[in-house]
Formats: C-alpha cells, sequence, structure tokens
C-alpha cells in the first residue's frame, strides 16, 4: 500500500509539472485562494499592489527577510525571482526520478527518505552554482539553523516528525507562501492538499528547504529533534516521575595559563569569565534557561504545579562537589523551581570528587588490568592501539592546523610531538580514573578547550583562530576527544567498574516513594559510562560538536503511567543544539532544545517505543550486578579474605 501511495503522488506530481503554465503578471487572480490556507499566511500578506497579490509579511520568521529584497510590485523584478524559483521546481523531478526508481527496486521507506532528503539538500546549494555569495549566505544560515551547512539531515528531520514517511513528504514539499508570491499557487496547490490529506502534524515550523529569490536566507534556530524531552506517546499516559543525570554546562579548559595548553599554540585563547575547570557567565545563562524549559514542560504535562514549591522527599538535587557542577544545579533548580528554596546535596569536601560521580576503578588487580588494555586495544581492531591513533589521522591533522602546533613554543621545545605519532599507555589504579598518556590524551585536552572556546565566542573564525570551519570540522577534531573517552570508560570492563555507585544511585531514585524529580549532577564521563554499562545502542547526536555527551546534556528517565498505572518509561539525552548554544536562545514547548531517543540492547519496546518499567529496572540490575561478577572472576573477594 506505501508503494502505490507514492507512486500516486509521484505520478500526481509529474503531472502537475508537465502542465505548468506562466499565471499573467497583472490583473492577477488564483483560482485557489491562499488566503485560505493558514501555512502559506504565517508567512505572507495581501497586497493589491503586488504583482501576484501577495508579498512576504515582514514579521514572518522564515520569509520576513524577503520581504525588501525585491519589489513585489514591480514585474520585471518579480519575474527574475519567478525564474529562479522556477529552475528550483524543474530540479525537483530529479528526486521524483529518483523516488520512483527506487521503488521499482523495492527499496525500504527509510532508505528513500533519507536519500531524497540528502539530495535536496544538495539542490538547494547547486541552485547557487553562479552565485558564490549566494552560496555562502545560504550556508551559513543552514549552519545556524541545522548545525549542517547542508541543511536539515534526514535524522533530525525524522526525530522531529517521528515518521519516515513524513520525512519524504517533506523533502517534496514547498512554500506555498512563496509560491503564492512568485505565481506558482494553482500549479502547487495539490501538494499542499496532500500535506493536508495526510493529516501531518508538525512540532515546530517547517524547515526552511527550498531555494528562495534572494541570496540570503533568514536565520531559523535550529530545529528541535522532538517536542521536548519526551514526546506524549499517547493521551492515555500521564507523566510520574523523571530522575537526571545532567552534565554540568559550559566551563572554561580545566587547564590555564602556564599549562601545556597555554604553550601549544601561538594564538591567544579566549578570555574566560572563570577560573580554570569552573562554570562560566554563558554556562550558568544556558543551565538556567535548561531549566526554565524542563518547568514549562514539566507544568504542562501535570507533574507540577505553576510555582511549585516541592513538599518534603519530592525534590532532590544531588551535585558532585566540584564548583561546575554545584553551580550547575543551582542555575538548573533557579530555572525549573524559581520560588522554591532547593537544597544542593553535596557529600564530600568542596572541591574533591564525590566517589559517585567520580569515575574512578572500584578494584584493579594485575589480570583485570591486562584484560581492560586488551579490550581497550580491539577498538583499534587488528593494529590496536596504532589503529585507534591511525584512525584519527583526520581529525588530528585538522587539529594541529587549526591551532597552528608546529608553530608553537612547545612544538619548538620538543614538548609537544607530532600528534600524528607516538606511543599511548593506559593508566589503571585502583581509586583512581582510568588515565591515559601519549598524543590522544594531548590532543583531547586542545580539542576539547578549541569546542569550548567556539561556544564562547561569537566570531566563528576567531574561535577558529582564523580558519574556516564547518560543523563537520569541529566535530571531527572533537572525534579525537570521543575517542579518548570510549577507550577509558566505556569498554565493558571498565563502565560496569567506574560506573556502579552512579547506577546503584540511579536505580534506587527510579523507585523512591512520592520522588516526583530527581537531579544528579557530574560529567561527561558519567553519563558515557552509565550507558555503556547498561547496553544503550551506538549513537551520533544531530546538532551538536560533542556527539555522544554534548555540554549540559541531560541523560533524562521518564517514567508514564497507563490507563491501568502501568509503569513505562522513555530514555533520551536532552541538550541545546550549537546554535542555541551558541546563541544563548531561550527554550519553549514550541522553541524546545533537542531531544534524541536512547535505545537498549536486548529490549522490547511497545508501540508507543516506550520500554516497560521492569525491564529498565532489570538493565540496571544486571549492569549492577556485573560488577559482583567481575570481583568474583578476578578474585578480588578472595584477596581480601586472604588479607583478613
Amino acid at each position: 500500500m506505501k508503494k502505490l501511495r507514492y507512486l500516486s503522488m509521484i505520478l500526481a506530481v509529474v503531472m502537475l509539472l508537465g502542465n505548468m503554465a506562466m499565471a499573467e503578471e497583472t490583473s492577477f487572480a488564483y483560482r485557489n485562494d491562499p488566503r485560505d490556507n493558514p501555512e502559506a499566511m504565517k508567512d505572507i500578506v495581501e497586497n493589491p499592489d503586488a504583482v501576484y497579490g501577495f508579498s512576504p509579511n515582514p514579521d514572518s520568521p522564515r520569509l520576513g527577510e524577503f520581504a525588501d529584497a525585491i519589489d513585489w510590485t514591480d514585474p520585471d523584478q518579480v519575474a527574475g525571482a519567478r525564474a529562479q524559483r522556477q529552475e528550483y521546481h524543474d530540479s525537483m523531478s530529479e528526486l521524483y526520478r529518483m523516488i520512483e526508481d527506487m521503488l521499482a527496486e523495492a527499496r525500504p521507506v527509510e532508505e528513500i527518505a533519507r536519500a531524497v532528503s540528502q539530495r535536496r539538500n544538495e539542490l538547494r546549494l547547486e541552485a547557487y552554482a553562479d552565485d558564490p555569495e549566494g552560496l555562502e549566505v545560504v550556508k551559513k544560515s543552514n549552519l545556524e539553523t541545522y548545525g549542517d551547512e547542508m541543511g536539515p539531515s534526514a535524522d533530525s528531520l525524522y526525530e522531529k516528525y517521528g515518521s519516515w514517511q513524513t520525512v519524504l513528504e517533506k523533502a517534496l514539499g514547498t512554500n506555498p507562501g512563496m509560491d503564492a508570491c512568485l505565481g506558482f499557487y494553482d500549479e502547487y496547490y495539490d501538494m499542499y492538499d496532500i500535506e493536508a490529506a495526510e493529516n501531518i502534524e508538525t512540532a515546530a515550523e517547517e524547515p526552511r528547504e527550498e531555494v528562495e529569490p534572494a541570496t540570503e536566507e533568514p536565520a531559523e534556530e535550529a530545529e528541535p529533534a522532538t517536542e521536548g524531552p519526551g514526546e506524549k506517546a499517547s493521551p492515555i499516559y500521564s507523566l510520574d516521575k523523571v530522575v537526571i543525570l545532567s552534565r554540568h554546562n559550559i566551563r572554561s579548559p580545566l587547564s590555564g595559563s602556564g599549562s601545556l595548553l597555554g604553550d601549544i599554540t601561538p594564538h591567544e585563547w579566549f578570555d574566560w569569565t572563570s577560573n580554570p575547570s569552573e562554570l562560566s557567565l554563558r554556562g550558568a545563562i544556558l543551565e538556567t534557561i535548561m531549566g526554565q524549559y524542563f518547568r514549562l514542560w514539566l507544568e504542562d504535562e501535570g507533574l507540577f504545579p505553576e510555582n511549585y514549591q516541592p513538599e518534603d522527599n519530592a525534590v532532590r538535587f544531588y551535585a558532585n562537589s566540584k564548583q561546575r557542577t554545584l553551580a550547575t544545579a543551582k542555575c538548573f533548580s533557579a530555572g525549573l523551581l524559581p520560588v522554591a528554596q532547593i537544597p544542593i546535596e553535596n557529600h564530600v569536601e568542596y572541591d574533591t570528587m564525590d566517589p559517585t560521580f567520580e569515575p574512578s576503578l572500584n578494584f584493579v588487580t594485575d589480570e583485570y588490568a591486562g584484560d581492560v588494555i586488551d579490550q581497550i586495544a580491539e577498538i583499534g581492531g587488528e593494529n590496536g592501539f596504532d589503529g585507534i591513533l591511525s584512525g584519527l589521522e583526520d581529525a588530528m591533522t585538522l587539529l594541529m592546523d587549526t591551532a597552528d602546533i608546529e608553530d608553537s613554543e612547545a612544538y619548538r621545545s620538543g614538548e609537544c610531538q607530532d600528534l600524528r605519532s607516538g606511543d599511548t599507555s593506559i593508566i589503571l589504579e585502583e581509586g583512581k580514573e582510568p588515565g591515559m598518556t601519549g598524543p590522544i590524551k594531548t590532543a583531547t585536552s586542545v580539542a576539547d578547550a578549541l569546542t569550548l572556546q567556539y561556544y564562547e565566542e561569537e566570531d566563528e573564525k576567531k574561535a577558529a583562530f582564523g580558519d574556516d570551519l564547518t560543523l563537520e570540522d569541529w566535530q571531527l577534531m572533537h572525534s579525537i576527544a570521543d575517542t579518548y573517552s570510549e577507550m577509558l570508560f566505556c569498554t565493558p570492563l571498565v563502565s560496569v567498574n567506574v560506573a556502579h555507585p552512579l547506577l546503584e544511585e540511579i536505580r534506587a531514585e527510579l523507585t523512591v516513594p512520592d520522588r516526583k524529580f530527581t537531579f544528579l549532577c557530574g560529567h561527561d564521563s558519567n553519563i558515557a559510562s552509565v550507558l555503556a554499562a547498561m547496553g544503550a545502542e551506538d549513537y551520533l547526536l544531530p546538532n551538536a560538536v560533542e556527539q555522544h555527551t554534548p555540554i549540559g546534556c541531560k541523560l533524562v528517565f521518564e517514567r508514564w503511567l497507563d490507563e491501568n498505572d502501568e509503569a513505562f518509561y522513555k530514555v533520551r539525552l536532552v541538550y541545546q543544539s550549537v546554535g542555541q548554544l551558541r546563541g544563548i536562545t531561550p527554550l519553549t514547548l514550541e522553541e524546545p532544545p533537542m531531544s534524541y531517543p536512547i535505545r537498549f540492547e536486548g529490549v522490547t519496546y511497545n508501540e508507543d517505543d516506550m520500554l516497560a518499567e521492569e525491564d529498565l529496572l532489570a538493565l540496571l540490575d544486571i549492569a549492577i550486578g556485573a560488577y559482583d561478577e567481575l570481583e568474583a572472576e578476578y578474585g578480588i573477594l578472595d584477596a581480601l579474605d586472604d588479607a583478613a
């Protein structure tokens, strides 16, 4: 049935393309009135003097910048804009042929939607082949809007709409308002009807995906991945509890002046508003904004009343005792509960690591250490650690070129070597975090500092020390830090060891009676190790430089009750997009943060993509029990008995 539906849609569109006729340019009236289309009228205004009776609304976030781009009453100027849009519409026939060919090969809907979305983005940029300046404007707008200079990815659209069918239809869609301004509304009226007939519900404004008559596109905020931390799966569910494991928000680099980081580049680093490793002013603002968003969401779901002042035991905030984690928790609580006095628990002396949050090895033996090192080396395939380093060669080259490391004092003095070669050593000591020496460690410090500078520095080129970097470039450089985290915290033998106390804490919070909301604030290593220990499927987050554990991200466990009071969970990573971080963008229910569903291996999900409470608790129990199995396997208990 789906194949027939798509084929019918294609044939209808092809017929439309074959029957196009130029509209009259004076005394114009459409057969189908755009004023009857709310989607069109969001972006345009009736203008009797305009060539086609309509012009862009200056207040429209999508078309507002085109209101003064041309004189909409001048037939010659409108004809030029119409010709450019005609080229765009003509280019769409390639997409219809692509769909038809893939349908003939019985390709799945997801594969078709991915291919068509990608080609749609390419066609938009190809339309500017003779306009380099306009091309750069469009790329910049795409980067700011979608976090990708190519335009919205298929994955981000799927997360927004929740259907590959809708992703495909959006790739074939056209802006009815601009069509009305340029005389195309009747020709493409059936396309608007197709959307309406399918009752496609959009969580936010339709992404800009078409070539417009001007070279500059309006800058929109990055598209959210979903409507919020958890979409309403169905009216039968009600939100009952939320437990969050959060990473702190933007901090200054971990080391300051006088460190290797200061000497490894000839450039001056960003002048931070905080001491090394502490939450920055921007980080504090962003975290308060995130707390305000969660307040709106929880009030909307009915979990919190407006201006909630929690009763005893209903809300808990617990943070590691570092400045950046305590400050993050305080800022989030200020946004979440602005009229309540919320204590922030910390269980050890200030500026020391709480054992619950410190990803330290709870035990180490020689045999265990040897097996861990072997397991880490497997990441590099048959070449082991050399294979890991060679896999980062492109990232290392980009990092060295961006920071101009070979021109630095550290490089000239021999303190720092070429990061594309060198030996890597893993350090495993009981009671301490797993450690590393070698080029990956050094490069991770530089990549981390550059990423943080990119968030803070308003001038993108200045943030990259004068280079023009795309989002893909930033992601490539930060992949070094992702690899570092994977090596030290995410292998099976390590993750269940270092995450053990936090897994127990999360397990307990999920089952505390009368608890509505829990906020645990730690670090990226905490989220990475917890997800690895629980068997999370691999993922790459859209619209993020850090594609595994972005700055300020929240691992959200949402407990929902159905009409029979049976409990189900959604588990998501909620985070601010690159545009939201750099723009300090206010978050609302209409303009939410990014939200990405986390799935676990070996678990059955219901029709609403939720897992039963017993299955989630079982995942935690297995991960917690795996630590005891390690102790037994490596003879820890026997060794302790002998020592006694």
